[in-house]
Parts: structure tokens; C-alpha cells; sequence
């Protein structure tokens, strides 16, 4: 089974893309001499801070979040940057088990499903990002041990991403 990106995914990729593409109008229009001081400053600084947002999508959410996969009876194969990077295969076995956590956002409840390695997270596969999320589930949890549900808030993901252990 191969996975597939949900619409929520697709919608949050074109206003970062949209975002993108403005970046150098916005820089463009600082030039421009008939604009006062105070609209100058406030252009850069809206422009530092999504440049930010930017970086921040580019670093982590298209690396960790826009994961294509392909599921079958026994391996799960992996490419990240939406399957642009080369694949890697993970058998089964070599996880120990999955866990289950819930991320509440303003648009809703999502379910992260957790791939765990000597305790550690190997791989997070998002409800938000993929609409075949619930199958991909199944096929997971008739392969590795579902250990419960765990709370695994944004900070300790940015741990994860980071390879900073928690206390």
C-alpha cells in the first residue's frame, strides 16, 4: 500500500509555496522610495519571520512530516521530502514495537502513530499528512506490538528531530 497525502497536507504545501513566491515581491517593494520608514520595518520584519516559518518547513516539516510510504506484509519504505529523496527500507522486525499519540491543533485532533526503535522514535507517520492513514494503521499493527497510547507533545518531537535526549 502506498500513501497517499491527505487535502489538509496539500492545502498547508500551497500556502507555503504561495509564501515562498511572495518573498521576493515583498522584497522588491522595500526599495521603492515613496515608502515611509515605519511600512519598511514592518515589511522586513514580516519578512524575516516568514523566512523563518520557511527554514522551519524546510528543516522539519518537509523532512519529518512529508514522508511518502510504501507498506507491504513485512517492510515499510521510506522517502522523505514527499518521496523527492532516495528510499530506505525498514523490515518489521527491526522496530520493536508502535505507539500511539494525539495532536490537537485549532482544525482538529490528529493521530501520529510511532515507530519505536530501543526506545527511541524511528519514524512518525501523521494522520494530518496522509489520507490512507487509518489502513496504513491496520497493516502496522498486524506487523508490531501497539504499546498504547503515549503523550508526545510538540517540544518532545522537536527533542526527536533535534536527537536531544529528555530527562
Amino acid at each position: 500500500m502506498r500513501s497517499r497525502f491527505s487535502i489538509k497536507a496539500k492545502v498547508e504545501l500551497f500556502v507555503i509555496v504561495a509564501i515562498t513566491i511572495l518573498i521576493p515581491f515583498s522584497i522588491s517593494s522595500i526599495s521603492d522610495p515613496t515608502m515611509n520608514v515605519d511600512s519598511k520595518i514592518g515589511m522586513v520584519l514580516s519578512l524575516i519571520f516568514f523566512t523563518l516559518v520557511i527554514i522551519y518547513y524546510a528543516v522539519v516539516v518537509f523532512r519529518f512530516k512529508w514522508l511518502r510510504f510504501f507498506i507491504d506484509e513485512n517492510k515499510i519504505t521510506l522517502s522523505r521530502y514527499a518521496g523527492l529523496k532516495k528510499a530506505t527500507e525498514f523490515k518489521f522486525s527491526y522496530f520493536d514495537c508502535f505507539k500511539t499519540a494525539h495532536n490537537t491543533s485549532r482544525i482538529g485532533t490528529f493521530e501520529n502513530l510511532l515507530l519505536i526503535k530501543d526506545n527511541k522514535v524511528i519514524l512518525t507517520i501523521s494522520e494530518f499528512y496522509h489520507a490512507n492513514y487509518k489502513e496504513m494503521k491496520r497493516t502496522i499493527s498486524n506487523n508490531l506490538t501497539d504499546e498504547g497510547d503515549v503523550v508526545y507533545d510538540f517540544m518532545d518531537e522537536i527533542l526527536d528531530i533535534l536527537k536531544i535526549k529528555k530527562d
